[in-house]
């Protein structure tokens, strides 16, 4: 459950049958029904289908949506208004959101925390927390709720029926008739509280979203994106925080909380998406049931639309640091507009155009402008509509106040530059086309995210504000008339009008100051301890009463009879058999070894060639993961670096290098560290495509002074920022290093000790640039050999055999030295460090690898996982004790851990780890239980995968060398877990929890305090 500030998704389409005569010739093509076929039986059924039948609704429009494939009805519920999107399609990756506008009236986190909580019991599913429970024992494809600025939306898919129908049951009974409003312990647990369990105790304010706001706006990122809707728009609801401010939440009453619901969470403020081929009748019958219950009710949200400034606004604010840290460039400067209207959908998409054409890259001109600079370190922003007015947004990272001047005047300047040279007309195409190439994938292929859910999502951006919900999905005429007027200065007038004569825009200055949480911590604590200070020993046993009544509450399990009311799949609806992805290998002595999968992919190659590592020393390591930072980056012999990304848009979908570890067997030490090059494009581009990898990977210009000093401290801004953003994974990596070689390498390519790579060569580089530069041509020569390489590919046979040929011209550039395999010299050793930041709150690792205690890796695993995940984790760690999450880590390599996001706590997170022990001795579930927590093991084990990344996961077992038997194996040993088989595991978990391997990221006064636990104790980012 999140608080999201929303990207717009840009579709586009690029035709596969264009192949272009001069390098600007478009790209972009009518995609209308003469250019895709719907098929046949979505036409019968179209022409079966029967609308005006639907109980209660009424059809206001039907259309033909070839951009996404799909047939658009328009409902609307006849007694309320509720309005309910159908996308009709074959897809059998079924999805629902109902969404409400829930526009916030201060910042105390109403709309934010009622998201958690309709999901904490509800009239026909009273059960604590049906959230969890279908987590537990569903085949779900995506499964959340997320809080936006103004707007609360609850999005499930599953490809099986019966389980989307349960979804919508649970779902709707939540959103319509949520426990919260009778039971005022369900704010106090997932809102805030005063805990207080003993009254000889200190006074602390808990709650689940409270703990999360407060490690949100402990990242200077967070704290600046927080700043910008108020200060753009501070007449309308966007000047609240609608996910809530740690210091507002605890205004929050249960009669303001019960009352909001009783006004927004009405049919009448409802929006529904249906999507995919879905049993109709029965989803209407659902809604029905719920919408007809309802009386009509008329709305007013409150103010959406800023009156524009009259001139541009400035605001300084600050955010905390460490009090050893430095505030030399750790400021971030933001330049914001007002930018266009939601429901004006040729806006939303010439923004995001505009957006890749300005900011989309390090060449990109503002971009490249403001590096060149060497103000900061790192540029970011571009265009968002989360809010009824979008933003464009520039942002500046690890620079200083006084850099504010010459911040806005590089970016005017620059701007006007553009508007009067005009914008090179293939750069132009290129963004279009890069964009089109996103698009074609999202439509022919199955991402992490589901289609239904993000179409379901961008529709909202126009229709909740009462536009036009078809126009969100129909792409091609405004890029048409993108097309059309490209070359009579439509992006030049756009800057001009858009940004540089838009009065209503406003300069933010984010600032350091050494000490800042400290001291609202110690102000916090006075506050409390005056508050309890002043309580009567009646009101003081009246808190730890209440305190304690809420954790009896959550230590209480579930009746049996209201876990009996969720509706339920059976073991019957999981497949026994594995899916095969069948590969093809072609391995010849002396020659790189191709890989095929062969699947459809919309007419898209996606190749990747494999290099060994192992011929590179230790101390190299990290000076790879940075080549993967450089090459694409800079310059080569034929290209620039901005022709050289004008390229690559404009010919594909994107070239990347990368570095990484395949593991085979911690307990044997079996690894493959490998440097990859990947790249993806219409078939018909594939001789591009690889000319550009051969041009990338053999004629970079390594010795661009200049470029590779901005790239480092671009490299260092990035690492810090995804510190900040996943903490809780960079522990977790942390953890495995101390135990495992391959993850200690990893470490040196991604992790911690990449990190204090970068900060050592920024510190000395200016001194000696050369040296360093000569160790990157060294490594990548060491690099690029045929000896050991494998090439992949994924796409049709026939694109296969292409792929071959134009891959011979790319083998002859390679050395052909043999690799010879270097020791790995870091020591693995466990180390437990605690890493103090800024940050409000703590993420808490604990673990080990059960394989190198001699026992073997089963399928029981996952089921493993998932119970203690969602049962006894998300009730301790979370429920009980306030963090945002509290999660197990379970691998197919035999990585056992516990593992918590945004925790107020450590020692006593590291208290219930151990408690998992007690836990699995005593497992003793009912069968209805257990085997719904078995058939929810299956909804992460048969997550729908696109072909790519089919493709990657029969190409990893490949170097492992794991078999169809033995994926089949693992397959039947989840099926065959019993209680006495967890029970059976308690032994192996108490070993690895006294192995005593911990990390934790954190709040730098509760790591002090907590000392003891710690062999070494140092600040994470320098």
């Amino acid at each position: 459950m999140d608080t999201l500030a929303y990207k717009f998704v840009i579709p586009f389409i690029v035709n596969p049958a264009s192949s272009p005569n001069n390098l600007i010739q478009p790209l972009i093509f009518f995609f209308c029904t003469k250019n895709v076929k719907i098929s046949e039986n979505l036409l019968r059924r179209r022409r079966n289908f029967m609308p005006k039948e639907f109980k209660g609704f009424k059809l206001l429009e039907k259309r033909d949506l070839p951009d996404i494939r799909s047939v658009g009805y328009l409902y609307q519920h006849e007694k309320t208004g509720a309005e309910v999107l159908y996308l009709e399609n074959e897809d059998d990756n079924k999805a629902f959101n109902i969404a409400f506008r829930t526009p916030p009236y201060d910042d105390n986190g109403i709309a934010h925390i009622i998201e958690h909580s309709v999901l904490n019991g509800s009239r026909k599913y009273p059960t604590k927390e049906p959230f969890v429970e279908l987590l537990k024992g569903s085949l779900n494809t995506f499964l959340n709720a997320m809080t936006y600025s103004d707007k609360t939306v609850y999005p499930v898919s599953s490809r099986n029926q019966k389980d989307f129908t349960n979804l919508m049951s649970v779902y709707l009974d939540a959103v319509f008739y949520p426990n919260f409003k009778h039971d005022p312990q369900i704010l106090m647990q997932e809102g805030w509280h005063y805990h207080l369990e003993n009254a000889d105790d200190e006074l602390i304010y808990k709650g689940v979203v409270y703990n999360e706001m407060r490690g949100a706006f402990s990242q200077p990122e967070s704290e600046l994106y927080r700043l910008i809707e108020p200060t753009l728009y501070p007449d309308t609801v966007y000047k609240h925080i609608s996910g809530g401010m740690p210091a507002s939440i605890p205004t929050l009453t249960q009669e303001k909380f019960v009352a909001f619901h009783d006004k927004y969470y009405h049919p009448s403020n409802a929006r529904v998406t249906l999507y995919g081929n879905l049993d109709l009748d029965v989803a209407f019958d659902q809604l029905s049931e719920y919408f007809d219950a309802f009386e009509p009710k008329a709305y007013d949200f409150g103010p959406v639309e800023q009156a524009p400034f009259e001139k541009r606004h400035e605001l300084e604010a600050k955010f905390s640091i460490s009090q050893e840290e430095s505030e030399e460039n750790k400021t971030l400067l933001a330049y914001v507009w007002a930018a266009g209207k939601g429901t004006d959908a040729e806006s939303l998409i010439a923004l995001a155009v505009l957006d890749e054409l300005l900011l989309g890259s390090n060449t990109a001109p503002i971009k490249k402008a403001l590096l060149k600079s060497g103000l900061g370190s790192d540029v970011s922003g571009g265009f968002g509509a989360a809010t009824y007015s979008p933003i464009f947004e520039i942002v500046l990272k690890d620079t200083n106040p006084s850099a504010k001047e010459e911040f806005i005047s590089i970016i005017e300047t620059e701007l006007k530059r553009l508007v009067e040279e005009g914008i090179p007309q293939k750069a132009i195409q290129a963004a279009l086309n890069k964009a089109a190439f996103r698009y074609k994938e999202l439509t022919a292929l199955e991402g992490s995210t589901p289609k239904g859910i993000l179409y379901s999502l961008n529709a909202l951006t126009s229709w909740l504000y009462g536009g036009n919900v078809f126009e969100t999905f129909e792409y091609q005429p405004i890029l048409d008339k993108i097309q059309r007027e490209m070359t009579n200065g439509y992006f030049e007038k756009l800057i001009q009008s858009t940004l540089l004569e838009n009065t209503h825009s406003a300069v933010i200055t984010l600032s350091p100051e050494p000490g800042l949480l400290e001291r609202k911590d110690q102000a916090l604590k006075e506050q409390l301890a005056a508050y309890k200070a002043s309580l009567s020993d009646e009101e003081l046993e009246a808190l730890v009463e209440e305190t304690q009544k809420l954790l009896e509450r959550q230590t209480t399990p579930d009746k049996e009879e209201d876990l009996a009311k969720l509706p339920k799949l059976s073991i019957e609806d999981i497949d026994r058999e594995v899916k095969p992805l069948p590969l093809t290998v072609e391995e010849h002595e002396g020659i790189p070894t191709f890989l095929h999968y062969e699947d459809f992919t919309a007419g898209i190659s996606y190749v990747k060639y494999y290099f060994d590592l192992s011929g590179v020393k230790t101390e190299d390591i990290p000076v790879v993961a940075f080549l993967t930072e450089v090459l694409g980056e800079v310059g080569t012999e034929t290209f620039t670096d901005e022709a050289l990304s004008t390229e690559i848009d404009f010919y594909t979908g994107g070239i990347g290098t990368n570095a990484t570890v395949i593991t085979e067997s911690v307990a044997d030490n079996i690894y493959y560290p490998k440097f990859t090059v990947s790249g993806k494009a219409l078939s018909e581009y594939q001789p591009q495509l690889l000319s550009l990898i051969e041009e990338i990977v053999h004629r970079s210009n390594l010795d661009d002074v200049e470029k590779i000093k901005e790239l480092l401290l671009n490299v260092k801004a990035d690492l810090e920022m995804n510190f900040n953003y996943g903490s809780h994974v960079a522990a977790l990596r942390r953890l495995e290093s101390y135990y495992y070689e391959g993850a200690k390498y990893l470490q040196s390519l991604e992790g911690i000790d990449y990190y204090d790579f970068i900060c050592d060569v920024v510190a000395g580089f200016d001194a000696k640039p050369q040296a360093f530069i000569d160790r990157l041509k060294a490594v990548l020569k060491t690099i690029l050999t045929t000896d050991q390489l494998v090439a992949t590919f994924v796409g049709s046979k026939e694109d296969f055999e292409h792929f071959k040929q134009v891959s011979e011209d790319f083998f002859k550039h390679l050395g052909n030295h043999k690799v010879e395999k270097q020791a790995f010299t870091n020591p693995v050793e466990v180390l437990n460090e605690g890493f103090k930041t800024a940050q409000e709150i703590n993420y808490v690792a604990k673990g080990y690898n059960q394989t190198l205690l001699g026992v073997p890796v089963n399928g029981m695993n996952l089921f493993l996982k998932s119970v203690l995940g969602l049962d006894y984790l998300w009730n301790t760690v979370r429920v009980q004790g306030g963090a945002y999450g509290g999660m197990s880590v379970i691998t197919d390599k035999g990585d056992v851990a516990g593992l918590s996001y945004r925790d107020p706590n450590i020692v006593e997170t590291l208290e219930r780890y151990d408690g998992q022990v007690e836990y699995l001795e005593n497992f003793n579930l009912s069968k209805a239980e257990f085997e719904k927590n078995l058939i929810g093991t299956f909804s992460t084990i048969d997550r729908p995968l696109s072909a790519a990344q089919k493709g990657a996961v029969a190409f990893t077992r490949y170097f492992t060398h794991l078999t169809q038997e033995k994926v089949q194996q693992f397959r039947d040993e989840v099926l065959a877990v019993t209680p006495e088989k967890v029970r059976a595991y308690a032994p192996t978990m108490k070993a690895i929890m006294a192995q005593n391997a911990l990390v934790v990221i954190g709040n730098e006064t509760k790591i002090e305090n907590h000392k003891d636990l710690f062999k070494n104790i140092r600040n994470l980012t320098k």
